[in-house]
């Protein structure tokens, strides 16, 4: 074996030329399917981080039914026994009741429909970036449950201001409809347009008098520490509650629009890929040919000897499989530096692409990751690809006769 490999090695570097232009190819083909891959995940990660902060947290425990049907009636229990529960799930960093209602604001003349957003203003800092997208003034104070912020475009809209009192309607928990004057004392900017267009933040004490959800709430946002944490959490919060008859509801059963719009993204972007590889496949597999078309006397002389068609098959996979594994971690070597730097350093959007991506949602940022698995799976990608494309010249060389390599030309 020492031998086939010092053999392989050797007739590698005979035309040094024609095997640097090949580890260039898989380099390259390493490179852009890891830089690709990278830049996906880091941009899929800070997306879904940033709506996990802004809307859904990591998990929701909500009414069974209310997924579905997003009503006051499916509201839960915010109860001492719930809280007990889930703080006896070792994954649960923190966790914040919230309710959501729609309703009416109305001031002056002017008249909007609006998003009523109930937060515990003491925990939702906890799970959510609510109270950093404070545009203008201040986050309602604790002990102040008749304080609101409103969204930066609907207070434009409205045509009031901070520290004008305006009046929110909306239909109670029991059915019938309520009113309270609400104190504005700040505006929102959260990137997203329809939360500035129609969001209302307000306490939680504040919205339970509203809507008479006294002791309930909409959902309970869940905090973890890592995404990977999410299905285990979800699997002891399911057990934990049981008897409870609640959901537990991971981000991408809440934001499914979201998961959706990644994974076609991450199709398109597969399929690229895939031709590129194919590209370079043919590259591969062209050079490898020249090569071997190059050597067939040679080939025909070791034949002629004694040497077993057989034998010589796995001499030339090892000059292949020795190439491919050394352009595969001068790829990696490159994508890994690559990557680090714009995990570091986001390529910041502008333009138009900034706005196509904050029309889908998205954050108008490239962002890279070096997680172990973007190397692994570009690496035996490009091997697989490699691997494919020399399965012709190794079986033209199985084939060949002593006679016909010797007479060729």
């Amino acid at each position: 074996m020492s031998l086939f490999l010092h053999l392989a090695w050797r007739n590698l570097w005979r035309n040094a030329r024609r095997s640097s232009i090949t580890l260039a190819a898989i380099a390259f083909a390493v490179l852009m399917v890891a830089l690709q891959d990278g830049l996906q995940e880091g941009t899929y990660t800070a997306n879904i981080k940033a709506a996990i902060r802004l809307s859904s947290g990591y998990l929701q425990i909500q009414h069974p039914a209310y997924h579905n049907k997003p009503a006051l009636r499916h509201s839960i229990a915010y109860s001492d026994e719930l809280r007990r529960k889930v703080d006896s799930v070792d994954a649960v960093v923190a966790y914040a009741p919230r309710i959501y209602a729609d309703g009416l604001l109305s001031f002056g003349d002017q008249s909007m429909g609006a998003l009523i957003v109930g937060v515990d203003v003491q925990r939702e800092p906890l799970v959510s970036d609510y109270h950093k997208k404070i545009r203008d003034g201040r986050f309602p104070a604790e002990d102040k449950p008749f304080e609101i912020v409103v969204g930066q475009t609907l207070l434009q809209n409205l045509g009031a201001k901070i520290g004008d009192s305006l009046v929110v309607l909306a239909q109670g928990f029991d059915g019938y409809l309520g009113n309270l004057f609400f104190t504005i004392v700040g505006t929102t900017k959260t990137g997203s347009e329809d939360l500035d267009r129609m969001s209302v933040f307000m306490p939680l004490a504040g919205a339970q008098e509203l809507l008479g959800m006294w002791g309930r709430c909409s959902v309970l946002a869940i905090e973890l520490p890592r995404l990977n944490d999410i299905p285990e959490t979800k699997r002891a919060l399911t057990a934990a509650l049981s008897e409870n008859q609640l959901a537990v509801l991971a981000w991408d059963e809440v934001l499914a629009s979201l998961k959706q719009l990644i994974e076609f993204d991450q199709i398109s972007s597969e399929i690229q890929m895939l031709l590129l590889v194919l590209v370079v496949a043919f590259g591969i597999l062209n050079t490898i040919l020249m090569s071997i078309s190059e050597r067939y006397q040679e080939f025909g002389i070791m034949l002629s000897i004694g040497m077993s068609n057989s034998r010589l098959v796995a001499i030339i996979a090892l000059e292949v499989v020795m190439l491919a594994i050394l352009g595969i971690f001068i790829g990696d070597l490159l994508a890994l530096g690559l990557n680090s730097y714009f995990s570091v350093n986001p390529i910041e959007l502008g333009g138009e692409m900034m706005e196509l991506y904050e029309e889908y949602g998205f954050l108008p940022m490239l962002k890279s990751s070096v997680e172990p698995s973007i190397f692994i799976k570009a690496s035996v990608e490009c091997l697989v690809f490699t691997l494919l494309a020399a399965l012709f010249p190794l079986w033209k060389v199985y084939k060949l006769e002593p006679l016909k390599g010797i007479r060729y030309t």
